[in-house]
């Protein structure tokens, strides 16, 4: 096995021959410990290896190396995910692909396509399933990766209402408020415009009212306001502002409102106005281009930000 796999992962090779070759392998490995719980164990651990191996030789490898080693990788993550019953190592596996996949997508690319959704396919299978073992003892962790694993593979509903039975346990796990909130922006982006002005809002302001009426997720409105001050939350409050003003814009040129486009606008110079560095370089690249895109919508001359003083202040 770890022959077909050096092969493999070589130039040159015919990596489709020899992916059907090492999962030949695996599958005759597998039938011949069925029953043995000490050699399966050990089997299993044999994959891990061999695995976390396949992905330490990724960090460093040329893009054409890349696609192979992405290839072998899935296999023995796969069979891992058929050898193993243990929930830490099944979670590993799923959280990996998912990983996996989201860094093979390309720039600006929301849902998965080619290798990157094969990966997040697999991904989805074994945390499905591992939650489905697991019922009410399933953690928020656990269920929050797939949701993820969903909405990268552009399937917002499910993405979302899995989030909202994470959210109606914890409200206040951020992680997954974000989520959520990148899910609706997402999502608006891909339906009938008449509905997109709606979804839009929803990134913006929340939805999914809870037994209380108030919304379960909150939308990144108010995620910036609850890291607003607090320098652990440093990037995702200037994070959270950028998507309130590029939803308000995206809102108001969905629904041709251009009042909302000129609020999108104030949001931005809001920010700017209490911290000029905004974040940052590259976050302030962001403002200035969003600011520019929105200027040139309302026919105006697409002046950008206003000019940075020469002493910033820093964020709080």
């Amino acid at each position: 096995l770890q022959a077909v796999v050096g092969v493999m992962t070589a130039e040159g090779s015919d990596t489709q021959k020899l992916l059907e070759r090492a999962t030949g392998v695996m599958g005759r490995l597998q039938d011949s410990v069925k029953g043995k719980e000490d050699a399966a164990a050990r089997l299993v651990r044999i994959y891990l290896g061999m695995a976390k191996d396949i992905r330490e030789q990724l960090s460093s490898a040329p893009p054409e190396r890349k696609e192979k080693l992405i290839g072998a990788f899935r296999v023995f993550l796969e069979s891992i995910a058929k050898s193993s019953e243990d929930p830490s190592t099944l979670q590993w596996v799923g959280q990996t692909l998912m990983q996996m996949g989201e860094s093979s997508m390309a720039p600006g690319e929301l849902r998965a396509q080619g290798q990157a959704k094969e990966l997040l396919a697999t991904s989805i299978t074994t945390l499905d399933s591992l939650i489905t073992k697991q019922g009410a003892e399933a953690t928020p962790a656990l269920k929050y990766q797939l949701a993820k694993a969903y909405r990268l593979n552009g399937e917002y509903k499910r993405s979302l209402d899995l989030l909202e039975t994470v959210l109606q346990g914890n409200a206040m796990m951020l992680d997954a408020q974000v989520e959520a909130a990148t899910a609706y922006e997402q999502w608006a982006g891909t339906i009938d415009p008449k509905f997109a002005g709606k979804a839009y809002g929803s990134a913006l302001g929340g939805a999914r009212p809870g037994k209380d009426g108030k919304n379960v997720i909150w939308g990144w409105g108010r995620v910036s306001k609850l890291v607003s001050g607090r320098e652990e939350f440093r990037d995702t409050f200037f994070d959270a502002r950028y998507h309130v003003a590029l939803c308000r814009y995206l809102m108001g040129k969905t629904t041709k409102n251009n009042a909302v486009m000129e609020q999108a606008i104030s949001d931005i110079l809001q920010v700017a106005s209490l911290y000029p560095d905004l974040g940052g370089v590259a976050k302030r690249a962001q403002f200035e281009l969003l600011m520019k895109e929105i200027q040139k919508s309302l026919g105006k001359k697409p002046d950008g930000l206003p000019v940075q003083p020469a002493a910033a202040g820093k964020a709080e």
